[in-house]
C-alpha cells in the first residue's frame, strides 16, 4: 500500500516563515495535514492574491475575462448543494429542528474523516486564516477562522470575501477561538453526485465550531467563511451565546 502520509517534516518551519504564532492554529494545520496527506502547505492572505492569480492561470484553473477579471468552470455535476448532503451535526440531540438536517456529531465526524483520509495526496494544502467582520467589531469574536482547502481558487475568492491573513487569527485574546474548516476536494468525478451512492459531506459540526465539506468545489461547498460559517455556524453562536442572531 502506498504511504500517503504528507512529506512534512518542515511544516513548523514553513507556519513560522508565515508568521503564523497561534498555537491552537498550528496544532490544527499539522493534524489535518496528516489526516488528508498533503504533500506541501502554504499560508496564504490577502497579500498573496496576485501570486495566486498567476499561478492559477498558468495551471489553467481560471481564465482571463476582461480586464483584471477572471472566471473558474466548475465540474458539471459540482453545482448547488443537495440539501440531503447538508448537514448541521452536534452532541445534543435536542438540537436536531425541523429544517437543519441534524446529525449526530458522533457519526458524522468519523465518516467524513474517513472520506478525506489521504484524499489529497499530492496536493498543497492552503491554510487561509480569515475575519468575517470589520475588526474591533463586537462580532469579530465570533468572526475569525481558518479554513484548509487543497483548492487554489478557494484562496482565491475567499480573499475576496473575506479579510485574510495570519494577523487574524495570531493574536486572539483566546487563541483557541476560531471556527475551524476543512475543504476537501475529492474525485470529483467518481462522487455519485444525486445518486443513492453520493460521498459528498457538507457538515457543521456546530457545538465544535468545526465545518468538514468534502466533494466539491464549488461555491458555498467550498468556500467555508460564506453559508457555513458566516449562516449555519454563526446561527448555533448566536443562540448559544445569546448575544447576536444570524440569517
Amino acid at each position: 500500500m502506498m504511504d500517503t502520509r504528507p512529506q512534512l517534516a518542515g511544516l513548523s518551519a514553513t507556519l513560522d516563515e508565515a508568521g503564523l504564532r497561534n498555537p491552537a492554529v498550528r496544532e490544527f494545520v499539522t493534524h489535518w495535514a496528516e489526516v488528508t496527506g498533503a504533500s506541501r502547505v502554504e499560508v496564504v492572505g490577502a497579500a498573496d492574491d496576485a501570486r495566486l492569480i498567476r499561478e492559477s492561470l498558468a495551471a489553467g484553473e481560471i481564465f482571463p475575462a476582461g480586464e483584471a477579471r477572471y472566471y473558474a468552470r466548475s465540474y458539471v455535476k459540482d453545482t448547488a448543494r443537495s440539501e440531503e448532503r447538508t448537514i448541521v451535526a452536534t452532541a445534543n440531540p435536542a438540537d436536531k429542528g425541523v429544517y437543519n438536517n441534524w446529525h449526530s456529531s458522533a457519526q458524522m465526524r468519523p465518516l467524513v474523516t474517513d472520506l478525506m483520509r489521504g484524499a489529497s495526496a499530492g496536493k498543497t494544502m492552503y491554510v487561509i486564516p480569515y475575519l468575517m467582520a470589520p475588526p474591533g467589531s463586537p462580532l469579530a469574536r465570533y468572526a475569525a477562522g481558518v479554513e484548509l482547502t487543497d483548492h487554489r481558487t478557494v484562496a482565491l475568492h475567499m480573499i475576496r470575501m473575506a479579510r485574510c491573513g495570519v494577523e487574524y487569527v495570531n493574536d486572539l485574546t483566546e487563541p483557541e477561538l476560531f471556527v475551524r474548516g476543512v475543504h476537501v476536494t475529492g474525485d470529483l468525478e467518481n462522487l455519485g453526485q444525486g445518486t443513492p451512492d453520493d460521498r459528498r459531506y457538507f457538515v457543521t459540526v456546530a457545538d465544535e465550531r468545526t465545518i468538514l465539506h468534502f466533494g466539491s468545489s464549488y461555491g458555498g461547498n467550498a468556500l467555508l467563511g460564506k453559508i457555513a460559517h458566516g449562516l449555519r455556524q454563526a446561527s448555533y453562536d448566536g443562540w448559544a451565546s445569546r448575544e447576536f442572531l444570524a440569517e
